[in-house]
Formats: structure tokens, C-alpha cells, sequence
């Protein structure tokens, strides 16, 4: 059905230096990094497993909530006092570890032949999850090949000489090294040889151990060279005119899976070595074949065409398996990741599976469910110790199995982590209408994090009040009726209320939830924008983006809205309240957070030109890096010193500097910058809200196509309600509609962009159906499950399929709104 993945694959016609500019491959539960650094050359597969953590924590004590909600009746300024002179979390944090590296050496002889480098290139190709090494020097060209398998904690690597010299005739050398370095928050790994089979070991100081095996298969090898935190094979062979070829196996085993890692691991290994490389990728290749059937897209911009497949297979890599992936999935070989790779509540990890309901592959939020389904005993006993409350309040940053608060002083004030938890356990009902799903995994999350809410709300003479709380990274402590709160409690409370209909539950609960709903506070505003909570300042400076989330993912203002106005002008003067900017002369935020809630806002809004702002001119324009993935800073490109240091000069204004210092200002500097899961989750969301919305009952068709994607088509994207929608827009003007119904659910679905002085006919089987108007562009109709129905807007009825682009080009560029190029992939002249 969708083959346009295969037209976007990543290629760098010069290699990866750093891993950070290296290729992602993964099952979803393990995989790594893929980077060809110099010093010596060679080829590196960075490993990592989503299980893999240094569980150690510690658990300092705390103030205890309910004395701190009592002494700000009598004493405010002490209550905020014990609250700010908490004990600091101290290391060892919870903490995502990499398991190791094989290296794969460039061939070597008697004088040096990595001297003698002609050229090296390394394609990822995304519809089949392969990515390829190819390098040539004065004697031979050789390609590494390889993947992770299917299902299995297993990386299978093939390696084969394309071409060799045949005047050439003495022995090559490659070094195969599997190495892990030494991490001293862990200790020593011990490295070995089991029965010929190359192995690292690593038992953490809690307890918790992995083990990395490595199989070499079609070829002779000296004996191993065992080191302390490596184990090196020297494969040699002879010169041969199409040969040799040989594999590679390494597999992975946690203490988590068995009592005996090693065993298990080499277990792995050799049932991969009996089934053999072809075998294993033809299995692999299959899987990716039906992963791309279930969605796709055609975007007139085939540069945001490329972008979206590459962010859905990124994330499609690293989101499998029971254990959710952190902040950086995957993607992480630092044995030190930044705000230590947690799970963090207050928005990150729910933002980075916002992507799974309209792309339609809700299977990719499993491990997400799974995760924090496991969590929720001990979100309530933490609840319960923390704050004296019956209910769950999950933590600001944790980690799997263990699940502790990690965050301590006024952070942990924050209340809003568990209804951005809430928000993907009911999306996934409200896109599926899967009552089984609603009734044994997302309620008891939905019933204890409204309970938690409800107990923070109490009725005044002036309103509903609801806190102590504290708004996200910026204002006072403490903070009532906070902005993010009321967006998202709301979410929490209706989801519950409705959830209790659907499962013909009632309890006391249901009834507060409703009375609060029915008097609920109005989102504090002054001078037409909103404010970040009820004694917020309207100057005060912002660094994260929730006094707007009521319009995205909050879903309660949209462009139909009283307050579509105020939330416009909030967004659009964000940045002038803003304290963490990027380089000075620019509008944009150095935070991944604000240019993508900003697009996702403005589509809501449907101003689709300033969505596309958001997008290119800021998000793709300063995150965007050439290997598809989007950086947590922004970045720029100056072509001279005095231009560099103008970007940073900001003079007396107020800004978080330490933020800005790690702006990069170079291509270099923009490579060697990580990357969080949100970003392409984001990207992902915002093409599909330009082209389909369905918050509220409503099926929204082309709502907010900015003129830079005017023809485009969708298939398969999920609307809610437990619809399949395919779409076709040409010359700006809607033409076709498929919806595929899952569920017995009635229709309502919204026309945008099309000729209302044209007929609709709609269509089922051929045969045209009844339908109801509520407005001129809104249809409303019965649908059965199984059933198409086809909404021709007077235009070509011809059935919705996915055009391949004409140049076959698997290097993109655009030149971005400053003029420099932006590029997904890297050119032979790429500087």
C-alpha cells in the first residue's frame, strides 16, 4: 500500500564522525548508533537496551505535603523555606547506561592501507531498517551491512568485499574489537572468552548485571585478546576476487530476562549463527514491509515527505519491547546523559508518544502502557507518603521498575505530571474505542490521578480553586489555579467522568469530578493573553510552554473557540516572555519545547502560515540535524567571528545564559548536539494536524495546509473515534475522503479547502447514503464496523493512493529564512 518510505533513505556521501551524527537503527527495545570515527578508522555499532539502567537510588526525606499546605495558612515564607532547604537528590541517580561498541576495523596490510581511503558513504535505507558502510582504498571496497532483529536483543552485521584489485595478492587485516568503557559510577567490567565467544560482562553495584556477546561466522580469526574493557579478534584474509564474507552476531541478556545472562546471550548468538544472516534479514525486512502498509503520506514538499518517514521509523525503533524508552530512547552512548536519560513527567515522555494515535500505529505505545501501568503501585504509596493523599501522583523524573521521585525542592511542587500521563492512556481509548484496553490498563490510572486532582480542589467564595502547585520551570511558589494545570486537569476529569459512562461505573469520585467540571475555573488572562496561573505577573519570564497547552494537547481551544484569540496571542508573544531565547536577532527559543507546541497550537488555531512558520523557519531551520534527528538546543551557522559573537551578545536583557552557551553556531557543533524523543514525535504531529484533526468528536480534512504543502494525500492516518482516514488535496482544494470505520460510531466530519458551491456525495460500496448537515461544510452519518465511506467534494473520485517522488534523490536540502542550507543527509561538498 505505502512505498515511499524506500524513497527516503538517509545517505552521507561522507561519514559520521561522531555518534551523535550517527545512524539510528533499533527494534524497538534494542539497538544503537551507527558513526565512523577516525584515529583509527573505523566502523562503529554503538548498543544500548531500553532495560539497561543503573536502578541505585537514594530517598532523602521530604516535607511533608500536608505540613506544607498547613503552614501556608500561618506561614507562608517558612513553608516555601523547608520546601527550598530539602536535601538535594545526591548520585548515584537512576540512570539509562550504553552496553558497549563493536568496532569493525578499516582493512589493514603491511604498509597502512587507511592512508590509502578513496571514499566512504553510509546509507540508511528506512524501509527495510538496513544501513550500510561502504568504504574503498587503493586495494579493495568493502561493505558493512547490518541490523537489529526482529523481536530479538540481537544485531546481526554482514561484512564483503564489492571489489578487490586483482594485482594485488597479500593478506588484509581487520580488527573486530567489543568493547564497553570503564564507567566509574559502575566499576570494572569484566571481559572474557567463553568456549571462543568474545563476551563483556557488567554487574552494577546494585545488583542488576548485562552481558554482550560476539560471534564471528565465515571466517578465521586469530585468538582472542582479552583487555579490561575490551576483547579483540583479528580477522585476516586472504586476497580474493569477489571475497570473503563473513558475519557478525552480537547479541544482548539482562539479569531482568535470566538467572544466567551469558548463557542466554550465546544462546542468542548461536541460534542466530544457525539461522544465518539472510535468514534473519528476510524476517527483518518483512516486519518493516508491514510496519510501512499501516500509513503513509505525500507531502508536495518532498523534503518534509523524507522527514516524516524518517521520524516515524526513528521512533518506531526505539518504542517495542515492555519497558518505555527515556529521553533519548535509544539513541544515548554517553555513560553520563544529560538530565540522566530519566522519564520525565513534565511533558518529555508524554509528548514523545503523541505520534502513535494519527499515525495509527497505537502498538508503538505498548511499552509506554506497560511501563507506567507497572508504576502506578508505586505512584500511589508515593503519593500517600509524600503528600497524605489517596491517589497517584506520578513523579517529575523516574525510571522503570523502581519508579522513586528523583526530583526534590520546589520541582517537586509541580502537580501536573500525572495528567500528562493520563493524556495517551486516554487517547489511546478515545482513537481506538477499545473498551477492554479502557477497562484493564488506562482506568486505574485515569480513577487514582483524579482522585489526586480532586483532593487539591477546594470551592471558594471566589471559585474553584486548585493547587498548592507550581508551573513548570517558571513563577512562584506557591502557584494556584496554575495555567497547565487547568488545561490538563480538565482532560484528566472529563476522561474519567466519560470512562466511568462507557463502563457503567459511578462512585463518589464521579460525582466531584462532575461538580468540579461544571464550575470550573477560567484560565487566569490579563490583556489578552493568557497568564501562567492566578498571581502570575503578565512580564514574567517563561521557560516552558504550558500556558498554552489548553489548545494543544489539552484539545479545549481551537480556532471555533471563545478564546481562539487570547491563545493565538499567547503563542505568538511567547517569545517576548521568554527567558530561554536563542542567539540574539532571532525569534526562536534555544528549547526544543517551544517551536513544536507553537506549530502544534497555531494548527489547532488553523493559521496554517504561521504553523509553517514555526516549523521550517524555526524548528527545522535551528534543530533539524543532517542525520534526520532533532536537536534538544537550537543551532545556527556563522559564516564570520564577528557574526558569531553578535549572536551572542545579549547584552543587560535577561536571559538563562546557560542555555544559550550551548547554542552551537557551527554544521560541526550542530552534528555533534543530542537529541530528545519529542522532537520527531512533534514533527510528526504537526504535518498530520495540518492535515487531519478529529479532537471533539469532529473529523477535521485538511483544517490548516499551509500554501507549502497544498497538494499532498494521506492514508491510513487514525482520527478519533476509531477511524481510518485517507485524504487527497489537489491545487490546494479537497477532493476525496475515505474513512474506514473500526467501530460502530457515528460520522461527523468537517470539510476544509474545498468548492462548497460543488456537491458532496458520499458513498458506501458504491451506493450513495443518507447524511446529515449540521453546517455547510460539516457532514454527519451512521457508520458500520468494516464499512469505507467516500466523501467526493466534487471533485475526482478516484481512490486516495501515494505518489512517489520523480527524482529519486535520497539527499535533501532547503535553505532556510537566514539563508543557509538545512540539509537530511550530507553531499560529498556538505560544509
Amino acid at each position: 500500500m505505502n512505498g515511499l518510505a524506500s524513497y527516503h533513505d538517509l545517505l552521507y556521501e561522507i561519514p559520521p564522525r561522531n555518534w551523535e551524527d550517527g545512524f539510528p537503527i533499533g527494534n524497538g527495545h534494542f539497538g544503537g548508533m551507527v558513526w565512523q570515527p577516525e584515529g583509527p578508522d573505523k566502523i562503529v555499532f554503538g548498543l544500548t537496551k531500553l532495560d539497561v539502567w543503573d536502578y541505585r537510588y537514594e530517598d532523602p526525606p521530604v516535607v511533608p505535603f500536608e505540613r506544607y499546605r498547613k503552614l501556608l495558612e500561618t506561614d507562608p515564607e517558612k513553608a516555601v523555606g523547608e520546601v527550598y532547604d530539602e536535601q538535594e537528590y545526591g548520585a548515584p541517580y537512576p540512570c539509562p547506561k550504553p552496553c558497549g561498541r563493536l568496532s569493525i576495523g578499516i582493512d589493514e596490510g603491511f604498509l597502512p592501507l587507511n592512508a590509502t581511503l578513496f571514499s566512504q558513504m553510509q546509507r540508511l535505507s528506512l524501509d527495510r531498517g538496513v544501513v550500510e558502510c561502504d568504504y574503498e582504498i587503493s586495494t579493495k571496497a568493502v561493505r558493512v551491512s547490518g541490523f537489529v532483529a526482529t523481536g530479538q536483543n540481537l544485531l546481526a552485521v554482514r561484512v564483503e568485499n564489492m571489489w578487490t584489485h586483482d594485482r594485488f595478492t597479500s593478506d588484509h587485516t581487520q580488527q573486530i574489537t567489543l568493547e564497553r568503557e570503564i564507567d566509574e559510577l559502575l566499576g570494572m567490567p569484566e571481559t572474557g572468552v567463553e568456549n571462543g565467544i568474545p563476551y563483556i560482562r557488567y554487574v552494577f553495584p546494585g545488583g542488576f548485571e548485562y552481558v554482550l556477546v560476539l560471534l564471528i561466522d565465515g571466517v578465521v580469526c586469530d585468538s582472542p585478546k582479552v583487555f579490561p574493557e575490551r576483547v579483540v579478534c583479528t580477522v585476516t584474509h586472504p586476497r580474493m576476487s569477489d571475497g570473503p564474507v563473513y558475519d557478525l552476531f552480537v547479541s544482548a541478556a539482562t539479569s531482568l530476562e535470566t538467572d544466567n545472562p551469558l548463557e542466554k546471550a550465546i544462546e542468542i548468538a548461536r541460534a542466530a549463527q544457525a539461522d544465518g544472516y539472510v535468514s534473519l534479514e528476510r524476517v527483518h525486512r518483512k516486519w518493516w514491509q508491514t510496519f510501512w502498509q499501516a500509513s503513509g503520506v505525500e507531502i508536495q514538499d518532498r523534503f518534509l515527505e523524507g522527514l516524516w518517514y524518517f521520524s516515524l521509523y526513528q521512533l518506531a525503533s526505539t518504542c517495542g519491547g515492555t519497558t518505555a524508552p527515556g529521553l533519548f530512547g535509544l539513541w544515548n552512548m554517553s555513560k553520563s546523559p544529560q538530565w540522566h536519560g530519566d522519564y520525565h513527567g513534565d511533558y518529555n515522555i508524554s509528548m514523545a508518544h503523541w505520534y502513535v494515535f494519527s499515525c495509527n500505529h497505537v502498538e508503538l505505545g505498548d511499552p509506554l502502557f506497560s511501563t507506567f501501568s507497572k508504576l502506578l503501585p508505586k505512584a500511589k504509596e508515593l503519593t500517600q507518603r509524600y503528600y497524605q493523599i489517596d491517589g497517584a501522583k506520578f513523579p517529575i523524573a523516574t525510571a522503570p521498575i523502581i519508579g522513586i521521585e528523583i526530583t526534590r525542592k520546589y520541582y517537586r511542587m509541580m502537580i501536573i505530571t500525572s495528567a500528562y500521563y493520563v493524556i495517551p492512556f486516554w487517547w489511546r481509548y478515545v482513537y481506538t474505542l477499545d473498551q477492554e484496553f479502557l477497562r484493564n490498563i488506562a482506568f486505574a490510572i485515569i480513577e487514582e490521578s483524579s482522585k489526586f486532582y480532586l483532593s487539591l480542589a477546594t470551592e471558594t467564595q471566589d471559585g474553584v480553586i486548585i493547587g498548592p502547585s507550581w508551573a513548570p520551570e517558571q513563577g512562584e511558589l506557591p502557584a494556584y489555579n496554575v495555567t497547565n494545570d487547568l488545561s490538563l486537569i480538565k482532560v484528566v476529569w472529563q476522561a474519567y467522568v466519560q470512562a466511568c459512562r462507557v463502563l457503567n461505573r459511578r462512585t463518589d469520585y464521579t460525582d466531584q469530578a462532575e461538580h468540579y467540571l461544571a464550575n470550573y475555573p477560567d484560565y487566569p488572562e490579563k490583556n489578552g493573553r493568557f497568564l501562567d496561573s492566578l498571581s502570575a505577573d503578565e512580564h514574567l519570564l517563561m521557560a516552558h510552554t504550558g500556558l498554552f497547552s489548553m489548545v494543544y494537547p489539552g484539545g479545549d481551544i481551537d480556532a471555533d473557540h471563545a478564546l481562539a484569540q487570547v491563545a493565538e496571542k499567547t503563542i505568538e508573544t511567547y517569545f517576548e516572555r521568554a527567558q530561554r531565547k536563542s542567539f540574539v536577532g532571532r525569534t526562536s527559543i534555544s528549547d526544543v519545547q517551544a517551536w513544536t507546541t507553537q506549530a502544534l497550537g497555531m494548527a489547532r488555531l488553523r493559521k496554517p502560515e504561521r504553523a509553517d512558520h514555526y516549523l521550517m523557519d524555526v524548528g527545522l531551520s535551528e534543530y533539524l540535524k543532517p542525520n534526520g534527528m532533532l536537536s534538544i538546543i537550537s543551532n545556527g551557522v556563522f559564516d564570520t567571528r564577528e557574526k558569531k559573537r553578535a549572536a551572542y551578545d545579549f547584552g543587560d536583557q535577561k536571559r538563562a545564559h546557560h542555555v544559550l552557551i550551548a547554542c552551537a553556531n557551527t554544521r560541526r557543533g550542530r552534528d555533534k548536539h543530542f537529541q530528545f524523543l519529542e522532537g520527531p514525535s512533534a514533527l510528526l504531529c504537526i504535518l498530520n494536524e495540518m492535515m487531519l484533526q478529529s479532537h471533539n468528536g469532529v473529523v477535521r480534512v485538511f483544517p490548516a495546509l499551509p500554501e507549502r504543502i497544498k497538494n499532498c494525500s494521506f492514508v491510513s492516518l487514525r482520527a478519533e473515534g476509531g477511524f481510518l482516514v485517507s485524504a487527497r488535496s489537489r491545487d490546494g482544494k479537497t477532493e476525496t475522503v475515505e474513512i474506514e470505520s473500526l467501530a460502530e460510531a457515528p460520522c461527523t466530519v468537517r470539510l476544509f479547502r474545498w468548492a462548497e458551491d460543488r456537491d458532496v456525495k458520499i458513498t458506501c460500496g458504491g451506493s450513495e447514503i443518507d447524511y446529515k448537515m449540521s453546517s455547510s461544510d460539516t457532514f454527519y452519518f451512521d457508520t458500520a464496523p468494516g464499512n469505507t465511506y467516500v466523501v467526493c467534494a466534487g471533485g475526482s473520485a478516484e481512490p486516495v493512493t501515494l505518489t512517489p517522488p520523480d527524482d529519486g534523490l535520497s539527499i535533501r536540502v532547503f535553505e532556510d529564512c537566514w539563508g543557509e542550507n538545512v540539509y537530511y543527509g550530507k553531499p560529498r561538498d556538505y560544509r
